[in-house]
């Protein structure tokens, strides 16, 4: 994955936008078999502080979206993600991706 395009912005909130992250067939994969809003397997949380869906097991994605998700949690991804941004940043991101239980 290649983040030499990353553009930086400031707002509403600092972040990184990487065109063609994906390659296009795999970006086509991924939203087709990604559950619906109103899967079975979303899991609500509705409460003062969020409101929010999650899938709690990894395994109940389809093989290339936990593929995807894997290798944004390996090494060699965050090593380049350190390099665009703060290290506290990237504590954040890794936070929202990192199953629970690990």
């Amino acid at each position: 994955m290649d983040l030499s395009h990353a553009k930086e912005y400031d707002a509403p909130f600092k972040h990184f936008v990487i065109d063609n992250f994906l390659k296009e067939d795999l970006a086509h994969t991924l939203s087709k078999q990604f559950p619906s809003h109103s899967s079975e397997k979303w899991f609500s949380y509705d409460n003062p502080l969020e409101r929010k869906k999650a899938i709690q097991n990894w395994g109940s994605f389809p093989p290339e979206t936990y593929q995807l998700f894997s290798s944004l949690c390996c090494e060699r991804f965050t090593n380049k993600l350190r390099k665009l941004t703060s290290d506290e940043c990237l504590k954040l991101i890794m936070v929202c991706m990192v199953p629970v239980g690990i």
